[in-house]
């Protein structure tokens, strides 16, 4: 049974990967409108603070996002509304998946799947980050 599981794993994350991979940042973008936005409406404020504490979440553990943030002048400290995510975060694009390493741009710098973690980087803190 721990091999079936390990097995499912394995192949849910070749899959997210693979979709990760061949969709642009700029397909999801122009193919998702908030419902709210839509209507010129502001997000549910639950929602709002969900994406917010997912961005202080990834600034802090994702060394790719925080060093971009960092090169960009962006401290996570500075962004305390969904407006300051649109306006001060940069766009992660294609330079930005040139750039940094897929380890890089997972939680911890690693690529994991059950126990086993596949590549680990030093954990980089960007100065105003």
């Amino acid at each position: 049974m721990e091999d079936e599981d390990a097995a499912k794993a394995s192949a849910q994350v070749v899959a997210a990967l693979n979709d990760y991979c061949t969709t642009s940042i700029s397909y999801l973008l122009s193919h998702h409108t908030p419902k709210g936005e839509a209507e010129g409406e502001p997000e549910p404020e639950h929602l709002q603070k969900k994406l917010l504490a997912l961005f202080r979440a990834t600034a802090e553990l994702v060394p790719a996002f925080s060093a971009m943030l960092a090169e960009a002048g962006v401290s996570k400290d500075e962004i305390v509304t969904v407006s300051d995510i649109r306006r001060k975060v940069p766009l992660m694009d294609k330079e930005y998946l040139k750039k940094y390493p897929l380890p890089q741009r997972c939680i911890g710098g690693a690529i994991c799947v059950g126990k086993h973690v596949y590549k680990r980087i030093m954990k980089y803190k960007p100065k105003n980050v």
